[in-house]
């Protein structure tokens, strides 16, 4: 099959091609939508629940790996007639890169854990995965969680300033408020090289972005939180903007169309509406567009292309197994709990739910079964009390949430406890991790939404998590381990609470049941040891 490259809409359009050969590509490219047998559309026959990312003989730029497998699978060959205009494989080296790193980072030195002075460098994985960014210009990278997104992105930045184009500018796309600043402090942390920000702060950062006898690159950021862009770098042309998908959303088609280089932090989002119509805005503009994230949807899913067709196809994969060999992050262990609630009356709820047809309703009752249950609270009470470090918990419902609160509160005298759900202020979740960082006082217990503390947050001193609420999808579980994985001086082992509810002794069906299913794949596919107790709950 041949193609043609039109840079101004990013696409692949077939020039030459059979109609089997045409017909085949588009069943390639043709998926089903997640959940789509539960979708109105579906159920009333007016839609097949497929997405087709083959329109017209046009595919999106970021597909055209999956253009290439398609092309292989069909025994026809891969053909683009504009080789010369195709934007990858760029004539950047890994060598280029590592001397760049060795050179930009040879007096980058930071604080450790005992306020000594340390020679910083980047790991091997991270300056290889910038590497394969910088090359291929569009595309995803999956590494896990601690294994420093945040300065592979880094190192993008300044290896395009300092070798392709100096006047770059860099849009940066994250999930949460929190991530702007986050990511706001660390850039200048790897520019300057140094770990305490105060010191910096205290002479006058806007001097300091211009001091070229102490910075390594001319950077000038502004964060972007809200409809209209508040500026903190003092200076009037920045050329990094960060910004969460919402800030963005409604910001015209002309304020992206000035980007160098587009970065999106936790990709995995982007299969979002608000997420694709952002990055659509930069197409035909942007020299470079990316993606990174600790986990993907799976290789086949609809969810993976969507991502791919406004990013690029995955360049590289970082394990959470391979940053633990490197002693990276922590070593881990789940420990399942399987709680049998023995309760007569869910039975009899459940009958009644059958005589109607099983399925969401009966999810939905579990669901109100487990947090209405005292005694499950009681048994996560009983596992707070013994976590003599930092612990974490996580919920799916605010009222859940609630109620762990304030039990814990009531009952439990002997640690401090915080919360946070999608309510709660970035000024005060940030006083919060400073508070759970500490670890010579009281043992500090979090109890935060899954979608609050999943993603983007950096607490070191976590050492325990607990799931709360039942789920199944990968990414919460990455996502959710990961907050426990980070290395601390008095961390040797970061524990896991799998809270599993079944409501009968022998052989489990109920759908809590089968999300731990879910789940149990998972911690075997990415070797995480795990062991299982049975509990009955009185």
């Amino acid at each position: 099959m041949k193609f043609r490259y039109e840079p101004l809409t990013e696409e692949l359009v077939v020039s030459d091609a059979t109609r089997v050969e045409y017909h085949q590509m588009n069943i390639w490219l043709t998926r089903h939508v997640k959940g789509y047998r539960y979708m109105p559309a579906f159920k009333l026959g007016v839609w097949n629940g497929q997405n087709s990312y083959f329109r017209n003989g046009r595919i999106n730029l970021g597909l055209w790996k999956e253009c290439y497998k398609g092309c292989k699978e069909i025994e026809v060959p891969f053909v683009i007639e504009n080789k010369e205009d195709f934007p990858v494989n760029r004539d950047i080296t890994l060598d280029k890169v590592k001397d760049f790193c060795k050179e930009f980072f040879k007096d980058h030195k930071v604080k450790n854990k005992k306020g000594e002075w340390i020679q910083f460098d980047p790991y091997d994985h991270q300056i290889d995965a910038a590497y394969k960014i910088l090359k291929n210009r569009f595309c995803m990278a999956e590494v896990a969680t601690s294994g420093g997104k945040s300065l592979i992105i880094s190192i993008v930045i300044f290896y395009t300033l300092k070798n392709l184009k100096s006047d770059a500018k860099f849009l940066l796309i994250v999930p949460s408020i929190t991530l702007v600043t986050q990511f706001y402090d660390n850039i200048i942390e790897y520019n300057h090289g140094v770990n305490n920000l105060e010191e910096i702060r205290n002479k006058k950062i806007e001097s300091l972005l211009t001091d070229k006898d102490y910075t390594s690159c001319d950077i000038r950021i502004e964060e972007v939180m809200s409809d209209k862009p508040r500026k903190y770098s003092g200076t009037e042309n920045p050329n990094i903007y960060i910004g969460t998908y919402q800030s963005l959303e409604k910001w015209p088609k002309q304020f992206f169309q000035q980007f160098h280089t587009v970065a999106c932090d936790e990709a995995h989002g982007a299969k979002a509406k608000t997420i694709t119509g952002i990055l659509h805005k930069t197409f035909g503009s942007a020299y470079s567009r990316f993606g990174v994230s600790g986990t993907f949807p799976p290789d086949e899913s609809c969810e993976i292309l969507t991502i791919q067709s406004v990013l690029g196809p995955k360049i590289t994969e970082v394990s959470a197994s391979e940053l633990k060999e490197k002693g990276i992050i922590t070593p881990m262990e789940v420990k399942v709990v399987i709680m049998n609630h023995q309760d007569l009356d869910y039975g009899e709820r459940l009958e009644i739910i059958k005589r109607g047809g099983m399925g969401k309703e009966a999810l939905d009752l579990e669901k109100s079964f487990i947090h209405e249950s005292d005694k499950r609270l009681n048994f996560i009470k009983k596992i707070v009390e013994k976590c003599d470090k930092n612990t974490l918990i996580l919920f799916h419902s605010i009222e859940y949430g609630q109620k762990i609160l304030n039990k814990l509160r009531t009952e439990v005298s002997s640690k401090d406890f915080f919360y946070i759900d999608g309510e709660v202020r970035n000024k005060e979740r940030e006083a919060i991790k400073k508070f759970m960082e500490e670890t010579g006082n009281n043992t500090k217990i979090l109890i935060a939404s899954f979608g609050t503390l999943s993603t983007g947050v950096s607490i070191n001193a976590i050492f325990n998590v607990i799931f709360a609420d039942s789920f199944k999808s990968e990414q919460i579980i990455i996502q959710s381990i990961g907050r426990a994985l980070r290395l601390h001086e008095e961390k040797k082992t970061a524990l896991i609470f799998d809270l599993v509810d079944v409501f009968t002794k022998d052989d489990p069906k109920n759908t809590l049941f089968k999300h731990f299913k879910e789940r149990e794949k998972f911690y075997i596919k990415r070797k995480y040891p795990y062991t299982l107790t049975k509990v009955n709950l009185v």
